[in-house]
C-alpha cells in the first residue's frame, strides 16, 4: 500500500480511497474502480457516514516514486463489508465496517486492530 486513509480532527472526517469489489472481484461504479471518499465520524455510535465522494485519481497522477497511488480500502458491494487502514494521530488502525443503512450510507465498526 502506498496510500492509507487519514482522520482529520479539524473537520472530524476520514479521507480515504477504496477499491470496489463484487464478491471479491474488482468491479466499478459509473465506470470507476476506485473512489476517493470522505466519511463523517459518529464516535458515540461507532459508525461512519459517507458525506463526499469522487473518482480517485481520475487524472492518472503518479506519486513521488513514479507509481500510481494505491488504495488501502476495499468495499464489497455484495457483502456490504468495508475494510481499510486509517491513520488517526499517531495510531494506524486496520478497521472493518459493515453497511448498516444503505439509504444513508452508514457503516458500523465490526472489528479494529491497532497496527
Amino acid at each position: 500500500m502506498n496510500n492509507i486513509g487519514v482522520f482529520n480532527p479539524e473537520d472530524q472526517l476520514i479521507y480515504t480511497c477504496l477499491n470496489l469489489l463484487e464478491n471479491g472481484a474488482q468491479t466499478s461504479f459509473l465506470g470507476f474502480e476506485r473512489l476517493g471518499l470522505a466519511f463523517e465520524l459518529i464516535l458515540w455510535e461507532q459508525k461512519i457516514r459517507l458525506v463526499k465522494g469522487r473518482p480517485f485519481n481520475s487524472t492518472g497522477a503518479l506519486n513521488e516514486f513514479g507509481q500510481l497511488p494505491d488504495c488501502s480500502g476495499e468495499y464489497d458491494t455484495v457483502t456490504g463489508i468495508y475494510t481499510d487502514v486509517i491513520q488517526a494521530g499517531d495510531d494506524v488502525l486496520s478497521i472493518t465496517y459493515e453497511l448498516i443503512d444503505s439509504a444513508n450510507l452508514e457503516f458500523r465498526v465490526s472489528h479494529f486492530t491497532i497496527l
